[in-house]
């Protein structure tokens, strides 16, 4: 048995501590205890889509690695809704078809009024530059040219 001292300056008394050679043997005395055991970190996991469990390959408390598949969804009603949604999506596309196919009818009446309005504008300045050389001819009076202006 060895005495290691403590600092002289220490108010504090000497503590007798007992070493020995450490050695491999079989161990003598075992402890039984009761307890309860808790997860070292915990998940909670939601679906991103609803439907029924088709297979579920893992049990409770077993040790899941990364990509393991952990539920497998029953896709009757999941290829049902995708259906459903694509024919929306057709049906929404016809309709933006009707939709984009009445704009351009819409542009092309536009256009056709804008260019009817401009051959009305082009008649209008004709007739009324021939009621100017006619009002300058003396053939028409003052009021049909004001008229003529107006």
């Amino acid at each position: 048995m060895k005495t290691f001292p403590l600092h002289e300056a220490s108010p504090v008394s000497p503590v007798r501590v007992e070493t020995a050679k450490a050695i491999r043997s079989t161990l003598i005395e075992h402890i039984s205890t009761t307890g309860v055991a808790q997860a070292q970190r915990c998940l909670v996991i939601r679906p991103q889509v609803q439907g029924y469990i088709k297979h579920l390959p893992i049990i409770e408390g077993q040790t899941v690695t990364p990509g393991q598949i952990l539920i497998e969804l029953d896709k009757q009603d999941l290829e049902l809704n995708l259906k459903e949604a694509h024919a929306e999506y057709l049906r929404s596309c016809i309709e933006y078809g009707k939709k984009q196919g009445e704009f351009r009818n819409s542009l092309k009446l536009n256009f056709l009024s804008s260019d009817f309005a401009f051959l009305d504008l082009e008649e209008a300045k004709l007739k009324y530059q021939k009621t100017v050389e006619e009002f300058a001819a003396d053939r028409i009076s003052e009021i049909e040219m004001l008229r003529a202006q107006a």
